[in-house]
């Protein structure tokens, strides 16, 4: 199971109404959420329940809250010029990185070399 279907099963189980998926045995609060629930116990939940009548916690579905709302949490559409910036310093980066993999290519090449040229001779020390 990949992480992000972990994830979505988990945040559907915290926004189950209490007690139709229960948690773990002796959870505590203040630990991971992936530890509070049997990742199969909300799949199998899932899977017996007619899921058009179902209906999530009421903070599930509230609208966002008043620091959100004055934050203006939204979808940010990068300007032109920012993506051009950002792909130039991407362009800079990759070349380092290439320039980077290339010499420890080359060690590699190098120690490979001194190794089988130990081994052609049979010393195995």
């Amino acid at each position: 199971m990949k992480a992000c279907v972990q994830y979505l099963l988990l945040l559907f189980a915290e926004h189950t109404p209490g007690g139709l998926i229960p948690k773990v045995e002796n959870h505590k609060e203040d630990i991971p959420r992936v530890g509070r629930w049997d990742l199969y116990q909300i799949s199998d939940y899932i899977w017996r329940t007619d899921m058009t009548e179902f209906s999530p916690t009421p903070s599930f579905v509230a609208e966002f809250s008043q620091l959100e709302k004055q934050l203006g949490i939204s979808t940010v559409v990068p300007s032109k010029d920012d993506l051009q910036s950002w792909q130039k310093a991407q362009t800079i980066e990759n070349c380092h990185l290439k320039e980077q993999l290339q010499a420890k290519q080359a060690m590699f090449k190098a120690v490979y070399a001194i190794a089988r040229e130990g081994i052609s001779e049979g010393d195995l020390s």
